[in-house]
């Protein structure tokens, strides 16, 4: 083979190598930062949604299960019927509400776990 044709081919993978290297480095720089702003944004949703069940469940301790039950049901047909699932579950002392749980004790509202 002619030494011209061999030099052209090392060269042709060389900058096939060198593309893809560089592809394949962007792609992971471009993944982490992409990464990072999702994460960023969990962090301060669940700092909010920490924030709204702190004052939902100063607001409404020592509610009884009847009052909980009657807000929630309120909601659901306010925001129609199919888009949010209420679960009484009498033996252990938890609604849900979709998949957040008003714990309750001797028919009080005691806590809301997430």
């Amino acid at each position: 083979m002619n030494p011209k044709k061999v030099n052209m081919l090392l060269l042709i993978g060389f900058i096939i190598s060198a593309a893809t290297c560089f592809l394949l480095c962007y792609l992971l720089i471009d993944k982490s930062i992409s990464y990072k702003y999702l994460d960023d944004s969990n962090s301060s949703t669940i700092l909010a949604l920490d924030k709204v069940v702190s004052l939902l469940q100063s607001d409404w301790k020592g509610m009884s299960t009847q009052e909980v039950l009657k807000k929630m049901e309120s909601e659901r047909n306010r925001k129609g019927k199919e888009s949010i699932v209420i679960d009484v579950n009498s033996e252990f002392g938890v609604i849900w509400f979709d998949e957040i749980g008003f714990e309750f004790e001797s028919g009080k509202l005691k806590r809301i776990k997430i």
